[in-house]
């Protein structure tokens, strides 16, 4: 990934080396997330990621600086809290989804493979599983094209994705309640309710992230100077903001679409789109624009906002056609 030698790389390799042991923790709180929204309980997935979030907060500035009989681990240190965070959190899934909470209970026998079962869940499941493993193979090409650029690039992108992160998140709520809602409407075969709920989904999440990346476009300079006061990093991540602000705003309604799509059980698409704005798109822009254009770091930025807008585009053709509002046979 082009990660520049010295410090960074081997800070890198030590955080990196920490937090792929967290990956089996994750699956489980996906696990929790995805089971309960599917009984309409989206409360206590937050509740659960929202003290492992807690607990990570407390427990970096501990291992990172040293507390007490606690040595400083600096970066490492930063991986180790994510560490313990998401395996508390992990814990705390498994204890509601084996203790019956909200009704849901897991058993030990039920768990034998269901030939129906499987067949359902692939069908469903797999092409996004594709789509969304290519799409992140792709953002870590990606991260070699920045990583090329110097530290001061590094560093304007990680906290730019941060804060775009922050303000993507209610987008991906919004994505989840939308998936949920228009499949209980398919499943009544109401589906001029199902398009009306994505349609609200995606007024409400314009109106909220526009207004978010407004602020960040407008203040993004002061955002930055939070994180790091370093006038490479701030001029960086002040040109990242300006270019990439409305591309957080195309993605956002991109996965409300999504999650229209989901509700549906329509995932093929989603795999299609994810694969084509990832490598059709940004990853050869991301090298076209920098070096054949001559346009530097900023040719990155342009890459995110191009690849976003024309999917979205995509996106909402798809949604206008209406192939997704068809009821899933849950019985083959």
């Amino acid at each position: 990934m082009q990660v520049p030698a010295g410090l960074t790389y081997t800070y890198t390799l030590q955080y990196m080396g920490i937090t792929f042991l967290t990956m089996p923790f994750l699956f489980g709180d996906l696990t929790l997330r995805g089971t309960l929204q599917g009984v309409g309980d989206s409360l206590t997935p937050l509740y659960v990621q929202t003290a492992s979030v807690v607990l990570n907060v407390v427990l970096d500035p501990i291992f990172i600086f040293g507390w007490g009989p606690i040595p400083a681990m600096e970066v490492a240190g930063a991986a180790w809290a994510t560490f313990l965070a998401r395996m508390v959190s992990c814990s705390l899934s498994m204890a509601f989804l084996f203790g019956g909470f909200k009704r849901v209970r897991v058993r030990f026998p039920l768990m034998r493979p269901n030939r129906a079962t499987l067949s359902l869940m692939s069908r469903i499941g797999l092409p996004a599983a594709i789509g969304q493993s290519f799409s992140s193979l792709g953002f870590a090409v990606m991260q070699g094209v920045v990583n090329s650029f110097g530290p001061a690039v590094i560093a304007a992108f990680g906290v730019g994705n941060r804060v775009q992160s922050f303000f993507n998140m209610p987008a991906q709520g919004i994505s989840q309640g939308t998936a949920i809602l228009v499949g209980k409407k398919l499943g009544e075969h109401k589906s001029g309710e199902a398009a009306s709920i994505a349609k609200r989904g995606l007024l409400i999440c314009g109106i909220f992230i526009s207004i978010g990346m407004g602020l960040v476009m407008i203040y993004g300079k002061y955002v930055i100077m939070f994180f790091v006061n370093d006038p490479d990093v701030i001029a960086h991540g002040v040109q990242m903001f300006r270019i990439t602000s409305a591309s957080v705003v195309f993605f956002a309604l991109y996965t409300v679409v999504m999650g229209a799509f989901q509700g549906g059980g329509m995932t093929r698409p989603i795999m299609v789109m994810n694969i084509v704005r990832l490598w059709g798109l940004r990853v050869p822009l991301s090298y076209l624009l920098p070096l054949a254009l001559g346009l530097g770091s900023s040719g990155i930025w342009w890459a995110m906002l191009i690849s976003n807008f024309l999917v979205l585009l995509w996106s909402l053709y798809l949604f206008g056609k209406g192939s997704w509002k068809v009821t899933l046979d849950l019985e083959t």
